[in-house]
Parts: structure tokens; C-alpha cells; sequence
């Protein structure tokens, strides 16, 4: 089947010029259709990024179909920002409304169509490949076009132009507050500066007003993509997300290496604690390093001993115990669905967040616009919010009636839960006792915030990663004054 061609008026980034498939005519070209709010979809990008290195010298290009599944992701500028936070370098065509989607009659997020060099479909896959079952399949195709001549002498030049990228901070993902454990211990603000994959600890005291202010910095981190173990000067993470403390340590979800990190804050020194390095799925091991994780993307300490993880890759919480060690699922079943109900038999969806309230863990879940709290005590996982995979806006009002779009953040104060409403660019208090929800702040441009990442609380202030604006906002929730945190690295 010949491959249909792309609309001659769609809207392409990271290419000076649109592409046309008659251009591309002698390159085998692989399309990965994706959409940046998937767990899955971001899972394929680093095997595509690796293709494109294997098979650097060969008429081969990548093209990401991006097609939108949430209101958000169908602006071209919020697309153009979700490809400079990952990374993204191939060229992108925004499928906004479905339109190549529908030619290609693709039916699942993420699937990926394999072109030869005559523009004749050779294979279409849905999920997240295997590469070396993949690249195995590009292989071949190269060999065949090139027995039959039709190879392009020279490999097309694409040029995909600079990326979005923050000064000091770069779309940072979570930020955080930690007490002082003892009274001669200081006050921490710790950072996920994801796009420079790296974790800022900032000692912190409050000024005359109560607004923090930094007294000293650590950075965490070389800047680089990587999996380094060592000093904090040569350790390197790959987007880094949420962080949790327990005594001395830090414990940092290495979310794109799949993987648990341990940052001793005396000895400055960081190993890996859990996981591979790879999302492939099934691997439960008794030796935490031998299990795979996929996506770690926030934790919590419980009880000063162990972390409840949100495993947004396994659509599941994580338990992680250093004194064993061990790292096991603990609520849902691993089903991305919103299915309420015992531990065991729950279905979640992308989990993003963590927060923890006596017996109780609240938690953003993402995919499917929703607020969830699992009870410690009956083992069992409520909705606060939300409804399901398809069901999302920006809606207050009663309880049963609110709507949220992929949040990504969720705070507990004073018998409300606050939450970074993040595709709809606001904070939404959701109030326990009246059981309503309201937009707190924002107006939903980009301007006050753009898709925060999370939220943290200090005294009576919200902390809010402004993800997409490369800062952190500061909101006083009496007064609602805001600030932005005064920092540089």
C-alpha cells in the first residue's frame, strides 16, 4: 500500500521547510505517531533518538506525527514546547485534528508506520517497540531498497533549529519542602530542573515577611543526559522529576532512566538504589537492581523509613524499601483505567504525583484528569475528582461535576487539596468539607502559569513549578500574592 501524503498546508516543527513524502522519495522513513501527554509515547523518543544515531549515515528519517489527544496539546506553541522539554530533534508535523491519522487509520497511541524508499508502506506496529527488533526491520528495508536501487545517493539535510530552553532553570518538574530534622538543621527547597537534568538543594530561611529566601545552594548534577553514578559534580541524570528526603538522603526519581537515585547530602555522592535503565516491563526481581521501572515520577517518605513511589510507566504505586533493599507494586493492578476499589484490583493512569496525609496518599492522575486517594487503613482508592480517560475540561463547581486536564500535582492544606490544573495552565482548590472545587489562581494563559509541573507547600505558600515559564512561582493562599522564587545557579 502506497503511504498517503502529508497535507500540503499542515504545520511542521523542527524543519526550515515543510516535507513532503515525493521529497523523501530514496529514504526509508519511519512516522511515530505521538502525543505528549502518553507515558508511552515518551517512552518510544529515546529509541528513536537511538535509530537515528545507529543509522546516522543512511537515507533513514524520523518524522513525529503529533497527534493531540488533550485540548492543550493541539497549539502548535504548547507542541513546540513539549518537544524542546524532551529533546525532541526530528522533523514534527502537527496532526492537531487527527487528520493524517485518520489517512493512515491509526487507532492507538503511540504506533509507528515503517516507509520504504519507493513510499510504499511496509509495517505498521502499535505500543512500544523492541529496538533491536526494529532497527532489525529498518535494516532490512535498507538492504532490499538498495539491491532494487532505489537508495538516495545522499542523505536529505534536515535542520531542526534551536530549542526552547530556560536560563538558570530549565522546565523544572517538581519542587519541594523539607523541614530541618533537627533544630540545628536547615530548611530546603530542593528542585527538579528537569531540563537541565539536575536537582538544585537550596538552604533556605524566611524573611521578615515570611517569603523564603536562599541562603545557599548544591546542585546535583552535571547538566548532561546520562546515568552517571558519583560525585554530584560528575553524576548525570536524564529528566529528573519528584524527590523525596529521609534523614540524609535524598531519593530522586531518575523518571527517563527509569530508574531510583540516592544523593547522600554529606558525603555528596550519588549510586543508583533501584531499577535497570530500561522500561521493559515484567522484570520484578528481589534485588531492586535488577527490577525494571518505568517512569518513576514522584515520591514520598513514609514514617521517615520508605518511599510510596508514582510509577506513571506501570500505571501503578511503588513501595521502595533501602533497609531490605526492595521496590514492589503496591496499588493497582497495572491497567490504565479509572477503575475505583481495593489495591489489588484498582486501575490508575499515569500516576504523577504523591502527597501523604496520615494513613492516606493523594496523587494526580494524570491521564485520566483525576484526584485519588488510596486509605492505608482499608486499602482501598477513592476518586476526589475525575471521571475517566476521555473526560476532561475545565469545570468547577460540585465535586461530581469538576473537570481538570492532565494535572500533574496535588497538595494537601487545611482540608483542601490543591492541584496544578496543568493543561489548563491554573491551581484548582478542591475543598473536602463542601465537596466543590474552584479555580484558585491563574487565568489559564501562559503568561501566569504555563503547564506547572507540580506543587510544594511551605508554611501557608504554594510552590509551584512553572514549568513551561523555566521558573518557580510563589502563592501566598491568604492573599494570594505571588512571587517569583529569587535564584540563581
Amino acid at each position: 500500500m502506497r503511504a498517503p501524503e502529508f497535507p500540503l498546508k499542515a504545520t511542521w516543527l523542527n524543519t526550515e521547510t515543510p516535507l513532503s513524502l515525493e521529497e523523501l522519495r530514496g529514504h526509508v522513513v519511519l512516522l511515530d505517531f505521538w502525543t505528549y501527554c502518553c507515558i508511552n509515547c515518551l517512552h518510544v523518543l529515546p529509541t528513536l533518538e537511538r535509530l537515528e544515531e545507529e543509522l546516522a549515515d543512511e537515507p533513514f528519517v524520523v518524522i513525529g506525527v503529533h497527534a493531540a489527544k488533550f485540548d492543550q496539546e493541539k497549539d502548535v506553541k504548547n507542541i513546540s514546547m513539549a518537544v524542546s522539554r524532551h529533546g525532541v530533534t526530528h522533523p514534527i508535523l502537527a496532526d492537531s485534528d487527527h487528520d493524517i491519522w485518520k489517512e493512515y487509520t491509526i487507532r492507538a497511541w503511540p504506533s509507528l508506520v515503517l516507509i520504504n524508499s519507493e513510499g510504499l508502506i511496509v509495517e505498521e506496529l502499535s505500543g512500544e517497540p523492541d529496538y533491536s527488533d526494529l532497527l532489525g526491520k529498518i535494516r532490512k528495508t535498507l538492504s532490499s531498497d538498495r539491491n532494487k536501487g532505489a537508495l538516495a545517493e545522499k542523505k536529505i539535510e534536515l535542520n531542526p533549529g534551536k530549542a526552547e530552553k530556560g536560563a538558570h532553570l530549565s522546565f523544572p518538574g517538581k519542587v519541594k519542602h523539607f523541614p530541618p530534622a533537627t533544630k540545628e538543621g536547615p530548611d530546603r527547597l530542593i528542585i527538579s530542573d528537569t531540563g537541565n537534568h539536575r536537582i538544585h538543594v537550596l538552604e533556605v530561611t524566611a524573611d521578615s515577611s515570611n517569603w523564603p529566601r536562599v541562603e545557599s545552594s548544591t546542585i546535583i548534577g552535571n547538566g548532561g543526559v546520562g546515568r552517571q553514578d558519583g560525585t554530584f559534580a560528575s553524576s548525570s541524570f536524564r529528566r529528573p522529576q519528584g524527590v523525596s528526603l529521609l534523614g540524609d538522603v535524598l531519593y530522586i526519581c531518575d523518571t527517563e532512566n527509569h530508574l531510583i537515585r540516592a544523593a547522600n547530602l554529606k558525603t555528596k555522592t550519588v549510586t543508583t538504589v533501584a531499577g535497570t535503565g530500561s522500561p521493559t516491563m515484567g522484570l520484578f526481581k528481589e534485588n531492586p537492581l535488577e527490577t525494571g521501572l518505568r517512569s518513576p515520577w514522584d515520591c514520598a517518605a513514609v514514617q521517615g523509613e520508605v518511599l510510596i513511589v508514582a510509577m506513571a510507566g506501570y500505571h501503578q504505586l511503588w513501595m521502595f524499601d533501602p533497609r531490605k533493599p526492595s521496590a514492589f507494586p503496591v496499588i493497582g493492578g497495572g491497567r490504565e483505567d479509572h477503575v475505583d476499589g481495593s489495591f489489588e484490583e484498582c486501575a490508575l493512569a499515569q500516576p504523577s504525583s504523591i502527597d501523604l496525609v496520615g494513613v492516606n496518599v493523594i496523587f494526580a492522575d494524570s491521564e485520566i484528569s483525576s484526584i485519588r486517594i488510596a486509605n492505608f487503613q482499608d486499602r482501598k482508592v477513592r476518586t476526589i475528582v475525575g471521571r475517566g480517560l476521555f473526560d476532561f475540561g475545565d469545570v468547577d463547581g460540585p465535586a461530581g461535576d469538576v473537570l481538570l486536564q492532565h494535572p500533574l500535582g496535588a497538595v494537601f492544606h487545611e482540608n483542601s487539596v490543591y492541584v496544578a490544573d496543568t493543561f489548563n495552565n491554573k491551581i484548582k482548590k478542591i475543598d473536602l468539607g463542601t465537596q466543590t472545587g474552584e479555580t484558585f489562581y491563574g487565568d489559564g494563559s501562559s503568561d501566569q502559569l504555563y503547564e506547572p509541573g507540580g506543587l510544594g507547600l511551605w508554611n501557608d505558600m504554594l510552590l509551584i513549578p512553572d514549568t513551561n515559564n523555566h521558573r518557580i512561582q510563589l502563592l501566598q493562599l491568604s492573599g494570594k500574592e505571588v512571587r517569583t522564587l529569587d535564584y540563581n545557579a
